[in-house]
């Protein structure tokens, strides 16, 4: 069972947001169109006039309750190998409280002109973020290990009862397509500073979420589970029992987001202007802050929201039921928690926020085509429900050229998980990771993380 959820949340990553990961290549003076999902600014003045972005991709899975144990591989899950969980707080974080931040995307055909003193770009994306926070141990077991490991317990011990802390569960999942224009604002012998924007049209396509304010549960007799003094909200945008192909990626919901930052250069003083690259400035240090994603996603189309005040509810032989679909769930958790099928359904559309971040960029050219960069993302809590953007500081070092580079990040992810990475860019193609440790086996893998990108640029 847990080999499968592990599994699960791989696959569900592979689905299809860029932003936050890929610090391997997404500083670099050749990010291209990936660099402007960090700071649009960088679209002024880029060592190449013209980038064609033909197809892009990332993945990333972190969290800090299943993992494979050390010793493993990757291909493990294909071929049989469980994964554990941990029983108590800790692998890697103090709190007991579990996390999950999946985010992954397809960066679509994209087209960037960068000219000397300004820049515009268009680019289209398929973007999905899923985060869990706070979510009480006792709770995941039971979702992890399911209702029998308990009900065994509760026999020998006449009783289980917990108590389930407030947790979240969102997820978004959106097509979007953006302009981007920056300029140069004051450009003189050793200064210039540049600003940019993006202005993004989001086209919502699911969502799902869980605010769960307080909850108890107890198991007293075998295979019988009994909740009570439940407030939250439950709502999703999958209605229909048996789903296809369109209530997965068929359009319900329609939204906005804006991306603004700027950059200030310290530049070199240069006797001699490169003859191929004309519009590239040689700086001695870059500082650029932005801010990431400000805006929501309105869904009004088969949309459910459910809202539940200190109600309770009894469910017995729960390992055997089971349900045809969505609807059919609904159906059922209404009519156990309130005596009637919508009896907890207050609204028909949903408001979801966008993964809303603050950064701060800054990149030290030290030694010709060395660089040193250092990277702060910290998500902003907007409003709920909100897909929220993992925090991230970051450290990359990276020797650049205009056909081969190589970036050796290292990032503290949600100020707890210590993460190495390579990436490696030649000409058209770039691949890497954030997480290299997946990998090796060396230790235990609690995520992955990779990405790559096919573009053309002149």
């Amino acid at each position: 069972m847990k080999r499968i959820s592990f599994f699960m949340l791989l696959c569900i990553s592979l689905h299809s947001a860029f932003g936050q990961d890929m610090t391997g290549i997404i500083n670099s003076n050749y990010a291209g169109n990936a660099g402007l999902s960090l700071n649009p600014a960088s679209v002024v003045g880029m060592p190449f006039r013209h980038e064609f972005n033909l197809y892009s991709q990332h993945i990333s899975v972190q969290n800090n309750y299943l993992y494979l144990p050390a010793g493993s591989n990757l291909s493990g899950l294909f071929n049989g190998q469980s994964v554990v969980h941990v029983n108590t707080g800790g692998n890697g974080n103090a709190s007991s409280d579990k996390q999950l931040n999946l985010n992954a995307f397809i960066l679509g055909p994209s087209y960037l002109a960068s000219h000397r003193n300004s820049g515009w770009a268009i680019h289209t994306a398929v973007r999905m973020d899923l985060n869990i926070n706070d979510l009480n141990i006792n709770f995941a077991n039971l979702l992890s290990d399911g209702i029998n490991s308990i009900s065994q317990q509760a026999v020998s011990e006449q009783a289980v009862e917990f108590k389930i802390d407030p947790y979240t569960l969102s997820m978004l999942q959106w097509y979007e397509t953006g302009f981007t224009y920056g300029r140069t604002l004051v450009e003189s012998r050793r200064k210039l500073i540049t600003a940019g924007a993006t202005l993004n049209i989001d086209l919502g396509s699911n969502a799902a979420y869980i605010n769960s304010e307080q909850m108890n549960y107890h198991v007293s007799v075998a295979d019988t589970l009994k909740v009570y003094n439940f407030s939250g909200t439950y709502a999703h945008t999958i209605t229909n029992d048996n789903a296809g192909m369109n209530d997965y990626i068929g359009i319900k919901g329609i939204g906005g987001g804006l991306n603004i930052g700027a950059q200030y250069c310290m530049l070199r003083e240069e006797n001699v202007v490169d003859a191929v690259i004309k519009n590239n400035r040689r700086y001695i240090f870059r500082l650029g802050v932005s801010l990431i994603d400000i805006g929501k996603v309105h869904f009004f189309k088969d949309t459910r929201v459910n809202e539940f005040k200190n109600n309770s509810a009894t469910w017995s032989s729960l390992s055997t039921l089971k349900f045809e679909g969505v609807n059919e769930f609904d159906h059922n958790l209404n009519n156990v928690f309130t005596g009637s099928p919508d009896g907890a359904l207050t609204n028909k559309k949903l408001n979801v926020v966008l993964p809303a971040a603050a950064s701060v960029q800054f990149d030290l050219n030290f030694y010709r085509n060395f660089y040193l960069n250092a990277t702060w993302m910290q998500r902003l809590v907007v409003a709920d429900p909100q897909v929220k953007r993992a925090n991230q500081l970051s450290i990359t070092a990276r020797y650049q050229s205009s056909n081969f580079e190589v970036d050796i990040p290292y990032s503290l992810y949600q100020y707890y998980k210590n993460r190495l990475g390579i990436a490696i860019r030649y000409k058209w193609f770039f691949i890497g990771t954030d997480q290299v440790a997946s990998y090796t086996g060396a230790w235990n893998t609690d995520g992955i993380d990779a990405y790559f990108g096919i573009r053309l640029y002149l």
